[in-house]
């Protein structure tokens, strides 16, 4: 069930923050987006590729800004924002340029997420992305 205008907007404040502090690569900014429930996730691509509390989520923001080169670019489309009072999920593609010495690389993923209201403030509670197998230019 799709969410009134006034939350699809809050939430979407929030993606926006998502991935700019992405691009930004601050770890520690991004964590405070996301909810301190100690069941908060992060699942990514890999088999292994699972982050359960904010500690582990930290660390893999770390490992994945101290890996990548630089990311100059990360916004989404066909973002859908649906939810019930304090619960919203979205689902969006997401593109990712990333800058490397022989050229830029393209990515395209999906983003999954939930977010949930907690103290008039919207955090994230899970989020999931994945790569179809054609995700590289």
């Amino acid at each position: 069930m799709r969410v009134d205008p006034t939350i699809e907007k809050e939430i979407k404040v929030i993606l926006d923050r998502l991935l700019a502090l992405y691009v930004k690569a601050d770890p520690d900014a991004l964590l405070d987006i996301f909810s301190d429930e100690p069941d908060v996730t992060i699942i990514g691509t890999k088999t292994d590729s699972k982050y359960i509390g904010l500690e582990n989520i930290k660390s893999r923001f770390k490992q994945i800004f101290d890996l990548t080169e630089n990311i100059s670019e990360f916004n989404y489309e066909n973002l859908m924002v649906s939810g019930a009072e304090s619960i919203a999920w979205i689902s969006a593609d997401i593109n990712i340029k990333i800058s490397a010495p022989d050229g830029t690389i393209k990515v395209f993923a999906r983003l999954t997420a939930v977010f949930q209201r907690l103290d008039s403030e919207w955090k994230i509670s899970q989020l999931h992305y994945s790569m179809p197998a054609t995700f590289v230019e």
